[in-house]
């Protein structure tokens, strides 16, 4: 029992895992009910984590929730959020959306401006008026990505 209770862990650190998908902040890209398979952390430092990626990470930080959430800036971008868009670089963030508006999202009414330091990312979900993202929850620390999401199988229904 101890032999597959360590093996088990080893394969959750260093391989491949499935994980289903149990919001819709990430719609349309990923849905309630879908199944992502992950790359560990471990395996990530590797590999290092790009803008359009889509990474799990400590939700809240540093608590043992789990969540996904698209990387749209990494170090050294420019973000600029006010009501209406959110640009990175002079350009609108625009990833599966059909609109650069956020209408009703969460942020405030002022324009914010950050330029992403070493170690931080600036996360959005897809479905942004259905998403706590990083125009809520701040920069994304390196150090809470649990992994990459490198497949994402849709639920055939």
């Amino acid at each position: 029992a101890l032999l597959g209770l360590v093996a088990g862990a080893a394969v959750r650190h260093f391989a491949y895992f499935p994980l289903r998908v149990t919001s819709n902040s990430m719609f349309p890209s990923v849905a309630a009910g879908d199944w992502v398979v992950i790359y560990p952390q471990l395996a990530v430092n590797a590999t290092p984590v790009h803008r359009g990626d889509i990474v799990l990470f400590r939700f809240p930080f540093g608590g043992s929730g789990r969540a996904i959430k698209r990387v749209v800036a990494v170090e050294g971008d420019q973000v600029t959020a006010d009501q209406n868009e959110i640009r990175v670089n002079g350009d609108i963030v625009n990833f599966g959306w059909n609109k650069s508006k956020l209408d009703a999202t969460p942020i405030g009414s002022t324009v914010e401006t950050t330029v992403i330091p070493a170690g931080y990312y600036y996360i959005l979900g897809d479905n942004v008026t259905s998403s706590v993202d990083s125009r809520l929850l701040g920069l994304l620390p390196q150090t809470e990505v649990l992994g990459k999401v490198t497949a994402i199988v849709k639920e055939p229904w």
